[in-house]
């Protein structure tokens, strides 16, 4: 577990202990997660070199916009290096919200996800 203090003073725990999944806990509480895919698990016929790619990105509301998402990916990249968007080419229920998308495009602002596919979302 990494200690982190997010924007309002509030101490977070983030577990990126290597597994696939990043999570960050308040008081006890899972407030945040992330998946990680690897590029295999995408698509098999995708060469194991792919990037790992992000996958299911939640966190409650009051947390929101206070740093603890940055600092997850942070951690993530630690472990896995840099990250590929979440993929187009799931189902429609798993396309990424605004809020997703605006976090995804802060990640690649600061280079730590690559670019966004050229695709719509």
């Amino acid at each position: 577990m990494i200690p982190f203090t997010d924007k309002h003073g509030r101490e977070i725990l983030i577990d990126a202990d290597g597994s696939d999944d990043v999570s960050a806990t308040h008081n006890g509480v899972e407030i945040a997660r992330f998946s990680i895919l690897r590029g295999d698990h995408i698509d098999e016929r995708m060469p194991d070199n792919e990037p790992s790619s992000l996958f299911h990105l939640h966190m409650e509301d009051d947390y929101f916009r206070s740093g603890i998402g940055f600092a997850m990916l942070k951690e993530a990249v630690v472990q896995h290096d840099k990250l590929a968007p979440p993929s187009n080419r799931l189902d429609d229920k798993n396309r990424m919200t605004d809020r997703g998308l605006a976090f995804v495009r802060a990640g690649i602002k600061a280079g730590l996800i690559f670019p966004l596919p050229e695709e719509p979302y």
